[in-house]
């Protein structure tokens, strides 16, 4: 696939500002839109090798029976099942 220049800025709500790569679809896709990624590698303590995990912000936020619920979009590699995550999910304290 050939390579693009184009580059988007957007500063995140909390200041900083993501230099994000521009991906076009194929001068076949009936759909014109584009894709803004950063990619960066982390070393990986455990699971599959070789693989990746792409994720983007939730949006569609709605409450049903008095929970909040959202969607956002996960593409990974090789093909597992996400978990279900609720919004007032907090991290277990530690034990001191």
């Amino acid at each position: 696939m050939e390579q693009n220049g184009y580059y988007l800025d957007i500063v995140h709500p909390n200041g900083a500002v993501l230099h994000l790569k521009v991906l076009l679809p194929s001068d076949r896709c009936k759909q014109r839109s584009f894709l803004g990624v950063t990619l960066y590698a982390e070393p990986k303590p455990e699971g599959p090798e070789p693989s990746f995990y792409m994720s983007g912000s939730t949006g569609n936020i709605r409450e049903i029976d008095g929970r909040k619920l959202g969607d956002a979009p996960v593409c990974m590699y090789p093909r597992m099942t996400p978990g279900r995550r609720s919004l007032e999910w907090s991290a277990p304290r530690p034990i001191v």
